[in-house]
C-alpha cells in the first residue's frame, strides 16, 4: 500500500475488525513515496516504486555500484 495510498480512508472503513489501518498506512506511505519522490495518481505512465529495479538506486545504503 505505501506506493498506492491517496489518503482516501476506504481501507480503515472496509477492515473487518475495525481497526483504523489508514493511519499506519498513511504514516508507512509518507515515508516510502518522500524516499522514492513518488506521488500516486500524479503520472499515469510512471512506473510505482518497488515495481520496477534501478542499479543505482540507494547508493547511501547499498554501496555504490561498481562499472
Amino acid at each position: 500500500m505505501s506506493h498506492a495510498c491517496v489518503g482516501c480512508g476506504q481501507c480503515s472503513n472496509a477492515c473487518p475488525s475495525d481497526i483504523n489501518v489508514f493511519e499506519l498506512f498513511k504514516s508507512v506511505a509518507h515515508d516510502t513515496q518522500a524516499a522514492f519522490e513518488y506521488s500516486p495518481g500524479t503520472d499515469e505512465n510512471e512506473p510505482p516504486p518497488l515495481s520496477v529495479f534501478y542499479e543505482k538506486e540507494f547508493e547511501e545504503i547499498v554501496g555504490i555500484a561498481k562499472d
